[in-house]
């Protein structure tokens, strides 16, 4: 669909054009005006249907949020009635997916706050993942130190993420956010990986975790069959060079040559079955943490609790944050970090932070961290490390792409 703002006889208009021809949604809005919504006419030209919508005296959210300007209670009333407008739709259409939820196509009435809607029967984007993806362009433009909107949206995000997420469980999220309560955990949905899929490349911490390294699934059986015909090439490359043959009557050893290849397979196969990912095993990390080289079904991520910081997922353990270049995977610059500062580890599925004795010290939910022990990390917790703050994201595999 193309789109455009258009200036004609002292108004302003939206205009759409899509491939398709007017339908039955289309007449029922040229005939009444349906609550919430932005009158429009519909036209087909040229195998084309162009739609203009009056939004004179108002503004796009797009636009209203890039002044940045807004707070929980305009946020809240922002999807409050985003809800009202699919209900009202349900009512005159028995449909509510037709109401355009991006912030280029909901419009704000600065005098009154309230919020107007595009209808487009051409739309395919599920309702939650557009409320989801409307959250993330909020997210950019927030104000970090504005803690409870902060956490209403990161949480309110986190809920929509969810494959069984629907319109009553954000509707009752908002309830639950008015009355000042935390929702049940067992009303919690599987969150989305806001923060990315896997390593970190953010120009704020400079970080280096790019430069290691994992292997795709079909990537793994070839390293492992790789693995194996190098144990078996170096046996016969040895007894091409004569390494087998004895000096004086020009025989073969065959006791030597038997022990040198039994050596070499049962290396390379102890290599393949390795590389294969038959092997579960836990490793013991200099702090005494066990970590496990399983895939786990969480994934943490540091949310920067200042505007211009990026998040920082990660993917793999243990994960060093700190100021050295060599020694740090998430490098935090600044003099009150250390070059290696603190070590965030799994065991298990939960996740723990380890202070490697860093001279500025970590604090964990206001609460300074004792070098060398493990701290469990919960979602919602803060880490302080220096000047830079966190808020800890635990997300889920099962999300809805």
């Amino acid at each position: 669909m193309e789109w455009e703002v258009v200036q004609e006889g002292g108004g302003s208009y939206l205009k759409t054009v899509c491939e398709g021809r007017t339908e039955y949604a289309d007449e029922i809005f040229s005939f009444q005006d349906i609550p919430g919504f932005l009158p429009f006419e519909t036209r087909q030209i040229n195998g084309k249907k162009e739609s203009f919508y009056d939004i004179t005296g108002k503004i796009s959210l797009a636009d209203y949020l890039r002044e940045g300007r807004f707070h929980l209670t305009e946020v809240k009333s922002i999807f409050r009635q985003i809800l009202d407008m699919e209900e009202t739709l349900e009512q005159y259409l028995l449909e509510g997916t037709g109401l355009m939820i991006h912030e280029d196509f909901l419009y704000l009435d600065r005098n009154s706050g309230r919020v107007w809607g595009v209808y487009h029967g051409e739309r395919t984007k599920g309702n939650m993942t557009a409320v989801g993806t409307l959250l993330e362009y909020i997210m950019d433009y927030m104000e970090q130190s504005d803690r409870e909107l902060v956490f209403f949206v990161y949480g309110m995000h986190k809920l929509t993420r969810g494959a069984a997420c629907t319109r009553r469980d954000v509707a009752a999220y908002l309830t639950e956010k008015e009355k000042g309560a935390v929702l049940p955990e067992e009303k919690s949905v599987p969150p989305y990986p806001i923060c990315g899929q896997e390593k970190i490349n953010s120009p704020v911490s400079g970080n280096k975790s790019g430069n290691r390294k994992s292997f795709s699934n079909k990537q793994v059986p070839l390293l492992a069959v790789t693995v194996m015909v190098f144990g078996m090439a170096v046996p016969v490359l040895l007894w091409r060079a004569g390494v087998f043959t004895l000096s004086l009557s020009g025989e073969i050893d065959w006791g030597k040559c038997l022990a040198a290849t039994a050596f070499f397979l049962i290396v390379s196969g102890y290599g393949a079955w390795r590389a294969a990912g038959f092997q579960k095993k836990n490793i013991h990390n200099s702090a005494g943490v066990i970590v496990s080289e399983e895939k786990n079904n969480w994934q943490l991520c540091l949310i920067p609790g200042k505007s211009g910081e990026e998040l920082m997922p990660i993917g793999y353990y243990p994960f060093m944050l700190g100021s050295d270049e060599v020694r740090a995977d998430g490098v935090l610059k600044g003099h009150d970090v250390s070059g290696s500062h603190l070590q965030i580890a799994e065991e298990g599925g939960e996740f723990y932070a380890v202070d490697q004795e860093s001279v500025g010290g970590t604090l964990h939910n206001g609460s300074r961290m004792v070098p060398w022990q493990k701290k469990k990390l919960r979602d919602g917790d803060i880490l302080v490390i220096g000047s830079h703050e966190f808020v800890i994201e635990l997300t889920s595999s099962e999300y809805v792409i």
